[in-house]
This record gives structure tokens, C-alpha cells and sequence, in this order.
């Protein structure tokens, strides 16, 4: 940038591993590659790099007024008092090494920047090589060989003859030269969160049900451009606003997710409401998402559908039984944590209060002999067998964990028997309420 209109200044830091490997400007390719053997790589993670350059713009914003990323790892900043350069120094000493210049422009403070030199002139960019103005290497190559290596050199030439000869590159670099740099510090925007205010002029609520009514199209439009954008509420501010002189009451919402679904807010909105106390009627409220994250697909409700297709499990499950064997599989089944029979209460000839049916145990165990039993001193008929059961047997009685199944029979009478396995085929009844 012109002087005139504020200096500005470039703070970049350089990864400085492959010059303590010994690699140097001139080497051949297989020469680099040997003493870059021990350095590691990796990729660049997007959300990192994000990360980073919003931790160095807050620590920049402490020094100066105006801050703007250019690239990985290079910021344009506004200069402000003597100490500057010292102290964005100190405050980015942790980022690693750290190089700042301050020139007239933003090519200027580059050239100062690549030195280390601090503060530098245009005089002193006219004396650095080509690479200050960042052109690529093949153009850098180009110009070498018409002996052109040094700004003050490219300045001299025509600047149609640059642009016809050697393209638009160099001939934008010829006009950063001159002063001509659209690069420098700006002021960072600030995001402000989406936001819905309503004033309900001279109408007072004074009831729940007309506030969500209010409420339902409000939500809508604060989430219509987060949603746009692959964005979910996970913390809303609702601020209901009274009559004159009575302070607004503020209600703060949150989510265990990125909420993108208005019916799903006003429903946790209508939860919060019902437990404040009222304090006037309403005349006007505000929304305002304070807190937004991406949507993906990890953000499913909590009680969602399974989405893996259950044919393709039973193929899977049949491959795999064809492959290693029909005892290879076991299907996992629902199974007590402690047996209906530990779980009975037990009666005499009394009833029994509880939650708990009042069972009559029967010892010993009767058979049941296809749809008839003998129980109770007659001969009974199944009527209707309920749902079967897996539980684990007192394991305390036997000293080995076994699981017996156990099941829920109606007989004439009408009785409510309880039965229990002998064999895969075979059922006795062991307890009955009458």
C-alpha cells in the first residue's frame, strides 16, 4: 500500500527443516532427496490449518487494527507504534521461526521481510533479486537469460514489451515493482450469528400458545440461511422483551447437535418456556443463534432407523456360514439380566402387596403334555402361550451360568402360568396365579 495511505507490513514464517537437513538452492534432485531421508510428511488438514490462522489473526489483532491471511503461514498487517515489530514477534514466537517487514507497499515490506531486515525502502527493493516479487521459477529462468536478475532491472524495461515477451505474470509483478500491489491489510470482517428480531407494536401476549405461534415462522427464517450454508443451531438465545421499564428475560437453548429442523427448536423452546415464571405479557422478542457446526452425517438423531439393509446382512451371514461352518454364526437374543422365578413374590395362601404378580410356586414342576395340563387338582387346557424369554439362572444354585428360557401360558380356569424348559420341545409349569 502507498504510504500515504498506511503502511503496511508482511509477517511470514518459513519452515526451516529441510535447512537444517543441508538442503541448498542448486542441488540436484537425488542430492536433496538423501539428506531429506529423515523428514516426515503429511497432509494438510484443512480444519488445522483454519485453526492456526485463526489463532495467529487473534494474536496480530492485539498489534494492530487490521489483519488480512494471504496463503499458509503469510499475513499483511497495519504497523502500529515503534515496539511493533518486537512484540508481533514475542506474540508469534511459538508459530516457529518468524520474519516481519514494514515497507511503503506490500512488495516492499516482502523484500524486508525475505531479508529480515525490519523496515526497508523502495531503493532497497530496486537491489533484490526477482525472487522478491514472487514470479515463478521459469519466468525468474526466462529473464536471467536476458540478464535480467534484479528488480531495479525489470523496472527498466517497457512494460508492453514485458507483458507481450513474458506474459502477465512477470508484467503484474513489473507493476508491484512500481507500487502498484493490491495486497495489504484489511480489516477482518465479523461474522455476525444469523439473528430474527419481531416487535409486536401494541399487542400484548400474555399466553404460551400465541407466543409459539409467533414463534414457528421466526425460527424458520433464523435458520434459512445457516441451512444454506450446511450449517446447524447448537446454541439459540431467545430474549422476550415486556413492557417498558421490565427487563427482558433471556432463555439459552442447546442442542446435543447441529439442529437444522425449526419444528425440533420450537419444541425445545416450548419445554424452556413452560418452566419460567411469567413476569408481564410479551411485546416483542429476539432470536439469535450464538453457536453453529457443520451438518453431517454423524449428526443423526439419537433414536434413528438403522441404515444398514438387513438382506444384505443375511447374504453376508449365509457367506459366511457357507464358508467356515453352520456353528460359525450365533444370532445374539434378548436375555434377562436376572430370571423371572428371582424376580416372582411368592404367596401362600395369602395375597401378597407389590408391584410383583402374587405367585403360587408348584413343586414339584407339572408337564405339560401338548395343549393339557394337570393343575390345581383338575385337568387344564392352553388357551393362548405368550412371549418367551431367555434368563439367566441363579448362578449361585448350580455355581455355572446357564440361561433358561421361560414363558407366559393362559389355561382354563382362567390361570396365568408360569412355564419353563426341560428339553427343546418339552415345557412344565412352575408357578401359577390365580
Amino acid at each position: 500500500m502507498h504510504r500515504g495511505r498506511g503502511t503496511a507490513a508482511k509477517v511470514q514464517w518459513i519452515d526451516e527443516a529441510a535447512r537444517a537437513a543441508g538442503v541448498r538452492p542448486g542441488q540436484t534432485l537425488a542430492a536433496a532427496r538423501a539428506r531429506c531421508a529423515s523428514l516426515e510428511s503429511a497432509l494438510v488438514d484443512a480444519t488445522l490449518l483454519a485453526e492456526a490462522h485463526r489463532l495467529v489473526t487473534g494474536a496480530l489483532l492485539r498489534w494492530t487494527p487490521r489483519v488480512s491471511a494471504d496463503g499458509v503461514g503469510r499475513f499483511w498487517c497495519e504497523p502500529v507504534g515503534a515496539r511493533w515489530i518486537d512484540g508481533v514477534r514475542a506474540a508469534l514466537s511459538h508459530a516457529g521461526p518468524v520474519h516481519v517487514g514494514v515497507g511503503a507497499w506490500a512488495a516492499v515490506a516482502y523484500a524486508a521481510a525475505r531479508t529480515d531486515a525490519g523496515a526497508v525502502d523502495d531503493a532497497h527493493l530496486d537491489a533484490a533479486p526477482l525472487a522478491a516479487l514472487e514470479l515463478p521459477p521459469r519466468a525468474i529462468e526466462g529473464l536471467a537469460s536476458l540478464g535480467v536478475r534484479s528488480v531495479r532491472a525489470l523496472r527498466a524495461l517497457d512494460p508492453v514489451d514485458v507483458g507481450v515477451r513474458f506474459g502477465p505474470e512477470v508484467a503484474a509483478a513489473w507493476r508491484r515493482a512500481g507500487g502498484d500491489d493490491p495486497r495489504g491489510p484489511r480489516v477482518p470482517p465479523v461474522d455476525e450469528p444469523p439473528s430474527v428480531s419481531i416487535d409486536l407494536d401494541d399487542v400484548e401476549l400474555d399466553r404460551l400458545e400465541p407466543l409459539l405461534f409467533v414463534l414457528r415462522p421466526a425460527l424458520e427464517r433464523l435458520l434459512h440461511e445457516p441451512r444454506g450454508r450446511g450449517l446447524g443451531v447448537t446454541a439459540l438465545e431467545l430474549e422476550l422483551r415486556g413492557r417498558r421499564g421490565v427487563d427482558p428475560v433471556l432463555v439459552t437453548i442447546r442442542g446435543g447437535g447441529p439442529i437444522a429442523d425449526p419444528r425440533l427448536l420450537l419444541e425445545l423452546a416450548h419445554a424452556h418456556l413452560e418452566r419460567l415464571e411469567p413476569t408481564g405479557p410479551v411485546t416483542g422478542l429476539a432470536l439469535v443463534a450464538r453457536e453453529l457446526a457443520p451438518l453431517t452425517d454423524r449428526n443423526v438423531p439419537l433414536f434413528a432407523e438403522p441404515r444398514r439393509d438387513p438382506a444384505a446382512r443375511e447374504v453376508a451371514l449365509a457367506r459366511l456360514s457357507s464358508r467356515f461352518g453352520a456353528h460359525a454364526i450365533r444370532r445374539a437374543s434378548r436375555v434377562e439380566l436376572a430370571s423371572a422365578l428371582s424376580r416372582a413374590a411368592w404367596t401362600g395362601d395369602a395375597p401378597v402387596a407389590g408391584p410383583a404378580l402374587p405367585w403360587r410356586e408348584q413343586v414339584p414342576p407339572v408337564l405339560l403334555h401338548g395343549e393339557w395340563i394337570e393343575l390345581a387338582g383338575r385337568r387344564r387346557r392352553l388357551v393362548r402361550l405368550g412371549r418367551v424369554e431367555r434368563a439367566l439362572a441363579p448362578f449361585w444354585l448350580t455355581g455355572a451360568l446357564r440361561v433358561e428360557r421361560l414363558a407366559w401360558a393362559e389355561v382354563d380356569g382362567p390361570l396365568l402360568v408360569m412355564l419353563r424348559a426341560r428339553r427343546p420341545a418339552a415345557w412344565e409349569a412352575v408357578a401359577f396365579v390365580d
